[in-house]
């Protein structure tokens, strides 16, 4: 049926783990992301929902950076950062002729805390941020 997926839902609940994301597609493992990659590419209904989902976590942090007053300009560029990337993926063309790999690494930049500039990071960036609002 198109549209359907299904998911190990013990897996699941491990790679919420950052650190068990990373062991789980990186590395060694990292045909494991290809296929998750290519498997989007062939369900664009589940590309879909994961657009949903950013949109609902863009609103949740722009909702916290409206109605927190905080002087930390590294967290707010943080949280602006993450608040603004699903609309970008969305509404720019640059990012259209290939949705799946654009999205694909913005999933891996928070599932795995990987920054293209620094690599894999040491902590949660987005809980370490929240928390010092």
């Amino acid at each position: 049926m198109k549209g359907n997926y299904s998911t190990d839902s013990k897996l699941e609940e491990e790679l919420v783990n950052f650190k068990r994301f990373r062991e789980y597609f990186a590395g060694d493992n990292k045909q494991r992301w290809y296929d998750v990659l290519n498997g989007l590419q062939a369900n664009e209904p589940f590309l879909e929902d994961i657009l949903v989902v950013s949109d609902l976590f863009s609103q949740q942090v722009n909702y916290a950076l409206g109605t927190i007053q905080t002087e930390n300009n590294k967290v707010l560029a943080i949280l602006t950062r993450v608040g603004q990337r699903p609309y970008l993926l969305k509404n720019l063309d640059m990012y259209s002729g290939d949705p799946v790999k654009y999205i694909g690494q913005y999933v891996f930049e928070i599932l795995g805390m990987f920054s293209v500039i620094n690599g894999y990071l040491d902590d949660d960036f987005i809980e370490t941020a929240i928390r010092q609002l």
